[in-house]
């Protein structure tokens, strides 16, 4: 019950709202709130937890939305190669040097967007690609982002 009214005041951040929580569970009449993780589609790993944190939110993740990997390089040569890689790939890029530098080098990304329904295997698939096009120019995957969309 403890985590049940947890999950109820994060969701409902003003206090009206979690006054009118807090007595909706003492009569019993607050609706299941809480959901048990399916490890098949919400895996134990970087991609299941952000997948996982978006579902619990409220996004179905039943939508298409464009997705966005970040690739981070050490030089704008190979930053330009990997960009000019994905857009023969037909992916739509963005190119640019970060405004702060970083300690390891990794001053320059490329941001490569795709247009799907946010899956676990096809998220994974995807940065796992970028990552082998990637390090032969000495670069890396640095994470991924997707809008939230709110289920109707």
């Amino acid at each position: 019950m403890v985590g049940r009214i947890r999950f109820a005041l994060e969701r409902f951040g003003s206090p009206r709202h979690r006054s009118h929580v807090a007595q909706l569970f003492s009569l019993g009449r607050l609706a299941l709130l809480t959901m048990d993780r399916d490890l098949e589609q919400f895996p134990a790993d970087e991609n299941g937890d952000v997948l996982w944190h978006l579902r619990t939110k409220g996004d179905s993740l039943s939508k298409p939305r464009e997705l966005d990997f970040t690739v981070i390089f050490a030089s704008e040569e190979s930053a330009i190669e990997f960009a000019v890689t994905c857009l023969r790939s037909e992916f739509k890029v963005e190119f640019h040097q970060t405004e702060e530098k970083h300690d390891d080098g990794f001053d320059w990304e490329v941001i490569v967007y795709t247009y799907a329904v946010p899956t676990h295997s096809d998220i994974t698939a995807l940065e796992d690609a970028l990552g082998k096009l990637a390090t032969p120019l000495g670069g890396r995957t640095s994470g991924w982002s997707s809008v939230f969309v709110p289920s109707a």
